[in-house]
């Protein structure tokens, strides 16, 4: 019986990436956009990168704070600070993800 209701909860798109090894990031954000941990909504720590090339870095989902943001921004704000602390320039931003 167990199996039976594993094989229908993978067959179903909403449930399939819980049970993958590998995730890509659209596929987490997408993840926590549709779930909250413990009634937060998890916050993803990102970096606009400049050089070599243009693009977003998804580099960290904080979950589980009172106030992810809040703990998100206070982890970054040192590497925007002082960007001496980052081998590839850019500006970390974090981004609610709802």
């Amino acid at each position: 019986m167990i199996l039976c209701a594993l094989a229908v909860l993978t067959g179903c798109g909403r449930f399939s990436t819980v049970f993958r090894r590998d995730l890509t990031d659209k596929q987490l954000e997408a993840f926590f956009r549709m779930h909250t941990v413990s009634g937060n909504h998890a916050v993803a720590a990102k970096k606009l990168i400049t050089v070599p090339e243009s693009g977003v870095s998804y580099l960290a989902t904080f979950h589980g704070y009172a106030d992810n943001l809040k703990v998100c921004k206070e982890v970054i704000a040192p590497l925007n600070n002082d960007p001496s602390l980052s081998v590839i320039s850019g500006t970390y931003f974090c981004e609610a993800l709802r």
